[in-house]
């Protein structure tokens, strides 16, 4: 019974510690100070990920795959230019209603 009542407090302290001090420590890794700048991640499969990138003034859409790292593109963007406002896609439900009717 002290056996496992020892298991479960060595698992409580386990998921304290990864709960609150881990977080901690990850702000000590890294500078935000830093010339490269993951923008945004978009996952599209389970080992294949698009990654927007600034390093210094240049913006890059980067891919991650098993076989490493690929140069997409060099993003741009022009001040002042107006994006077309993005429609949403037709929702099932919408179609369904048009068929019934």
């Amino acid at each position: 019974m002290w056996m496992i009542g020892g298991l479960g407090a060595t698992l409580c302290l386990l998921w304290a510690a990864m709960r609150y001090l881990a977080p901690r420590l990850r702000r000590w890794q890294g500078t935000t100070d830093s010339a490269v700048k993951v923008v945004a991640r978009c996952p599209l499969e389970p080992r294949k990920t698009l990654y927007v990138v600034e390093a210094g003034s240049q913006t890059l859409l980067i891919g991650a795959s098993e076989s490493g790292l690929n140069l997409i593109s060099e993003l741009t963007t022009e001040v002042g230019a107006e994006t077309a406002p993005v429609e949403a896609a037709p929702r099932f439900r919408d179609f369904l209603k048009r068929r019934a009717s």
